[in-house]
């Protein structure tokens, strides 16, 4: 494995993460008012479970991951 950095003011260079992140932050992190960390981690760790095993994704055909 090789790191790769992403150039400054270059986020097409990783638009994976990008894209991650944007939709962490639509659904959730602008979504709600946490009231603690551990508050935080259970709501972004309930999202995270629904993201890889619920929600339906592009690159299998509009199956979710456990389909």
């Amino acid at each position: 494995m090789e790191w790769h950095y992403v150039a400054p003011g270059k986020p097409t260079q990783n638009g994976f993460v990008e894209r991650f992140n944007g939709r962490l932050s639509d659904e959730r992190l602008n979504e709600y008012a946490f009231t603690s960390l551990a508050a935080a981690k259970r709501i972004i760790a309930a999202w995270q479970l629904d993201y890889n095993t619920v929600w339906p994704h592009s690159g299998l055909g509009g199956l979710s991951p456990t389909a």
